[in-house]
């Protein structure tokens, strides 16, 4: 599966995910009508304590180019469940063994994210969890 789709792959990604998509807040429902820079967004979760697996699929949303890095945070807090009193930050990944971090304030164009790109959503660090010692 492309982690990155152009032309017909992205077409082709569309379709399949778009009929799985559930019907909940920051989700858009299944029978909705692609408008222009919407783009269909996969979404993972990563936590440094799990030692097993760090970094796990969380599931899949409709953003629209023109949205904020911290809106598309605020429709995947959503989507995962996560309550808002856990400050979260977003990052692409780039490969598997990468990600880079996305600043807040850019909207999804402006920070080149695509169709089929994958966004990374994880706790804030605060100096207390950098810090912390054994």
């Amino acid at each position: 599966i492309p982690v990155v789709a152009h032309g017909d792959d992205a077409r082709r990604l569309w379709k399949l995910f778009k009929k799985d998509l559930p019907e909940s807040p920051g989700v858009i429902p299944v029978d909705y009508n692609r408008n222009a820079g919407d783009m269909l967004m996969f979404v993972k979760t990563f936590n440094p304590e799990e030692a097993e697996v760090p970094l796990e699929y969380g599931g899949h949303l409709i953003a629209n180019d023109s949205w904020t890095v911290a809106k598309t945070c605020e429709f995947a807090r959503a989507l995962l469940s996560l309550t808002p009193e856990i400050p979260v930050t977003a990052a692409e990944e780039v490969k598997s063994t990468m990600v880079q971090p996305l600043e807040p304030d850019l909207t999804l164009k402006q920070a080149e994210l695509q169709t089929g790109d994958i966004i990374v959503v994880y706790r804030t660090p605060t100096e207390e969890s950098v810090f912390k010692t054994a």
